[in-house]
């Protein structure tokens, strides 16, 4: 029972002080900090600031606990400490992540070929004979980039 008290503890802070500076949470919030990277990131930044753990990981998973259980209590804590509501613990998941982009880019590839003359290996780069490898990569210009998430 300790724990969930100093857990508790520091959710009801969290949720405090965010109120304080930046006005009430809701549940379009939670799933923004859920959902969108953005959102995520000023969140992060806000909880980091408060000082609880200087640990990546720990930070991300206080937000987590955060709003799998602000969506359970709407903010009432104390539904955790009478028992009325169980603390959902996060636990990690896979994610698969797919970036799908149309751009300009400079590339810069090398292959080895054993062959006669210039002109045969060439040719050969050319028609996709040999097997190529990127050694450089620049992205010069980057349209219609989209982010897709999906559970493993």
């Amino acid at each position: 029972m300790k724990d969930i008290n100093k857990i508790i503890k520091v959710l009801k802070y969290i949720d405090k002080d965010y109120t304080e500076n930046n006005g009430p949470i809701d549940k379009g919030m939670i799933e923004s900090f859920e959902n969108d990277a953005n959102s995520f990131d000023q969140f992060y930044d806000f909880v980091n600031n408060i000082g609880f753990s200087d640990d990546q990981d720990q930070v991300d998973k206080i937000i987590a606990t955060f709003c799998y259980n602000w969506k359970l209590c709407n903010g009432e804590w104390d539904k955790f400490l009478t028992g009325e509501l169980q603390l959902i613990k996060p636990k990690l998941k896979n994610y698969t992540i797919i970036h799908d982009y149309t751009a300009s880019v400079s590339i810069t590839e090398s292959g080895d070929i054993e062959t006669y003359l210039p002109s045969i290996a060439k040719l050969s780069a050319q028609n996709y004979e040999i097997d190529m490898n990127i050694t450089s990569e620049d992205i010069l210009d980057m349209w219609d980039s989209e982010w897709h998430i999906q559970n493993s």
